[in-house]
């Protein structure tokens, strides 16, 4: 039996104006399957908690963050953007990291 395997990666999201928003990303890999959640300015006075889910294809994660669970922000949640991410694990002198492209839509 496979074990699930645990993600948690913190770092920014970078736009295309360079303008960098702070993203943690948290999520279990259970037969090829991704569920779990992601966090835009945590701790921050905009903090969001989004659902993920999604699956890993060829070693990619694709995932999409589905709904806002919670968020401190004062902007109405039909006004939020939701991330489509194919990303790929990448490692440079030790140091673990997701990397790859995103679409944003608006929930």
């Amino acid at each position: 039996m496979a074990q699930d395997k645990n993600y948690n990666y913190s770092g920014y999201v970078e736009l295309p104006d360079n303008t960098k928003t702070p993203y943690q990303l948290k999520f279990t890999e259970q037969k090829g399957l991704l569920t779990g959640y992601s966090v835009v300015d945590p701790f921050g006075l905009d903090e969001t908690k989004s659902t993920v889910v999604g699956k890993k294809e060829s070693g990619v994660f694709l995932l999409n963050e589905i709904d806002v669970m919670s968020t401190r922000s004062v902007v109405s949640e039909n006004e939020f953007c939701l991330l489509q991410m194919r990303l790929q694990l990448e490692e440079i002198n030790g140091l673990r990291y997701l990397n790859g492209v995103f679409d944003g839509f608006y929930s």
